[in-house]
């Protein structure tokens, strides 16, 4: 039996449209995932970058704490301290553990012996300055560890909030040229 030429170009009309339709949703998956991978590069961009700002805060409380005669704001800014220490560590760990290039696992090396003395010495700070009988005299030393590795942590933070962007605007040059395959194949 001879098929009808009508016929013949319905089901060509079909196919084509069953291509372009399938085009189109692994299109729209792709960017999917590319969106979540997008939200994961933000988060961490800002959390890389918050991580300046709170090294900067434990500096700035630090000094703080040696310039104070009053008890109680000492004890404030201990408090202040304590605080931006644990949300830095955490901050640090999440980053640290996270699925890193070999580039920023270089940097994180690189930061260690920063982030290693800056951690001690606040946190040393924060147990002297929470004594009952703490003067500022006491935390001296701890202040001149934490400024002495401050600027060298916030500059190496410097590098990995952009080795993390460098990466993140691959991902999206990637995506574009993977886009405009998917749409050639529509046409």
């Amino acid at each position: 039996m001879k098929t009808s030429p009508t016929r013949c170009l319905t089901r060509r009309y079909v196919i084509a449209l069953a291509v372009v339709a399938l085009f189109v949703a692994a299109g729209q998956g792709v960017i999917q995932l590319h969106l979540v991978s997008q939200q994961r590069d933000s988060r961490r961009i800002n959390l890389a970058g918050r991580q300046r700002m709170l090294s900067q805060r434990i500096a700035k409380s630090s000094l703080a704490a040696t310039a104070t005669k009053d008890p109680a704001e000492l004890q404030r800014y201990v408090h202040q301290l304590e605080e931006d220490v644990a949300v830095w560590q955490a901050a640090h760990v999440s980053l640290w553990r996270g699925d890193n290039s070999d580039v920023v696992k270089g940097l994180f090396s690189r930061l260690a012996p920063r982030y290693a003395a800056i951690d001690t010495a606040a946190l040393g700070l924060a147990r002297a300055g929470a004594r009952p009988d703490a003067r500022a005299s006491d935390l001296v030393p701890f202040v001149e560890t934490v400024l002495a590795n401050e600027g060298g942590y916030v500059k190496t933070m410097d590098d990995i909030v952009l080795a993390y962007e460098m990466e993140a605007s691959g991902r999206v040059a990637a995506l574009r040229r993977l886009e405009f395959i998917l749409m050639g194949g529509t046409f």
